[in-house]
């Protein structure tokens, strides 16, 4: 983190069992939110021992998101850390992961400036005429279905796909690479709300970063002023039994008490 300068780190399919905080050797703190008992999925997100004191609360949503709120000079920060099912997953799993998230994002402030992170799976492309306030024309690839859907939860909830707003060479967009090094794509992203994108002032993906993944650091440079958080943090919320989620009463009931939650 120190060499690219990064005051927090998204990871995507940690793989971690449970949620808790931890600090590291560094001072950092590293937050995690995972699968009750199978080691699979999993979110999480390291800050900063500065960072660490702009945090408000944090909440383990699932084995595939959780948010953290942070204070700042001009409104709070909410950070939502995700981890999206693959294209080739099932529509039902794809759609329950979009519901949880717009649950999420339904129970954030309009003011807030919020930022979406993670390896969301999708391929977007660059075909800003379709809409172009979420969507520039610097992407890569050719939309797929995961594409579609992250395009309209940005269109619907005002965000912007910052990795579309500039014009690196292709080699600086992709975020994932197979095993055999014949496909490349652009699959992790940061989203930011609309009103703050100015602040956004670089998007870029960086290879040969050792971190143990077929996916390369995306590093996205944002200009805003934290403010030191005076109360300490609270501790996180319980996180709920994730397996439950494989029944579809519970998981109607789980978004729609998670609409009322924080």
């Amino acid at each position: 983190m120190r060499r690219y300068h990064l005051d927090i780190l998204a990871l995507s399919e940690v793989r971690w069992t449970g949620s808790g905080e931890k600090q590291l050797e560094d001072r950092s703190t590293i937050l995690y939110s995972g699968a009750e008992s199978r080691h699979e999925q999993g979110v999480a997100l390291i800050m900063t021992k500065e960072t660490s004191r702009s945090l408000l609360k944090w909440t383990p949503i699932s084995p595939r998101i959780l948010v953290a709120r942070f204070t700042g000079g001009q409104a709070k920060l909410p950070v939502v850390v995700c981890y999206a099912p693959t294209n080739v997953a099932e529509v039902e799993t794809k759609e329950e992961f979009y519901l949880t998230l717009q649950a999420v994002v339904n129970n954030i402030l309009k003011h807030d400036i919020m930022c979406v992170l993670g390896d969301l799976n999708v391929i977007v492309g660059n075909d800003e005429s379709w809409c172009p306030q979420a969507l520039s024309r610097h992407g890569v690839g050719v939309r797929n279905e995961n594409g579609t859907m992250l395009i309209n939860f940005a269109m619907a909830n005002d965000l912007v796909i910052g990795g579309n707003l500039f014009p690196h060479r292709d080699v600086h967009k992709y975020s994932w690479t197979s095993p055999d090094c014949a496909v490349r794509n652009q699959i992790d992203h940061c989203l930011v709300s609309w009103r703050f994108h100015s602040g956004i002032q670089d998007v870029r993906a960086y290879k040969g970063v050792d971190i143990g993944s077929d996916n390369n650091l995306l590093v996205t440079k944002f200009i805003l002023m934290l403010k030191r958080n005076e109360k300490k943090a609270p501790n996180s919320e319980p996180q709920f039994d994730s397996d439950k989620l494989l029944d579809r009463t519970t998981r109607h009931e789980f978004v729609t008490e998670l609409s009322n939650k924080f």
